[in-house]
């Protein structure tokens, strides 16, 4: 039995909540909108999303421990794994039969799976707000655009809008063509279309320019270490680094 749902957290919850009230265990559970035919053998079923199923899964987990909740959304949040959704189901399933204990399964392909992606996701969020760079749009707007390889983008949201309190910004998933947009009170994530946004500010040009010079200028050429470099700052993040655009 293969589940196929809508892609989103509430949406594995609900096939949680199905496999509970059926007694039965999927072979894979599996986003909709990637679904490819992989098997004339296994039957597929899509389980649509109902909010108050998906609740009584979130309470439940909740009430178990908000850290394991919390390393759960994270380890959702690996779309380029493809079997993540199954690792976090079959981790659930363990945490309700085992309670906390789950924890110290370390021997567990489950847990050791979905450890495994709340890490990747944590690495990959550390980096990008580290080499995220902001440009200012008309209006006194900040704007940034990312690359990533898992959807992390209300990850970067959250982290600049509790450091950037007094200050509009939009990030923009490049990859899945999402904006994240702060006004200052709260954020959100949204599908803008390019001609929606405001045009670049005046002095940023030149400010991007000034920022070039002055690396230029307090670089050691000798220093230079470009294998580290690239080991530190990988360069799939260069080309929205103003500092780096066009390097090889």
């Amino acid at each position: 039995m293969i589940y196929l749902f809508d892609g989103t957290f509430e949406g594995l919850l609900t096939c949680v909540f199905t496999a509970f009230e059926q007694k039965e265990t999927p072979s894979a559970i599996l986003d909709n909108n990637k679904f490819i035919q992989q098997s004339l053998v296994d039957e597929q079923i899509y389980i649509p999303t109902e909010l108050d199923k998906s609740e009584r899964v979130f309470n439940g987990i909740k009430e178990k421990s908000r850290s394991i909740l919390f390393k759960l959304y994270t380890a959702f949040m690996a779309d380029s794994v493809a079997n993540k959704d199954l690792l976090i189901f079959n981790y659930i399933c363990l945490l309700f039969k085992h309670g906390t204990n789950v924890q110290h399964m370390l021997q567990d392909e489950n847990v050791i799976g979905v450890d495994k992606l709340e890490h990747k996701v944590g690495m990959q969020t550390g980096k990008l707000c580290g080499f995220l760079r902001f440009e200012e749009l008309e209006g006194n707007i900040l704007y940034a655009k990312v690359n990533p390889t898992d959807n992390i983008l209300s990850k970067l949201a959250a982290h600049f809008a509790d450091r950037f309190t007094n200050q509009n910004f939009i990030i923009f998933d490049e990859v899945r063509n999402l904006y994240a947009v702060y006004n200052t009170r709260e954020w959100m994530i949204t599908d803008l279309t390019p001609d929606e946004l405001p045009a670049r500010s005046e002095g940023e040009e030149q400010y991007q320019e000034m920022w070039k010079h002055f690396l230029d200028t307090i670089t050691i050429r000798e220093r230079e270490n470009p294998k580290l470099q690239r080991q530190l700052m990988p360069k799939k993040y260069w080309r929205n680094m103003a500092e780096l655009k066009g390097k090889r």
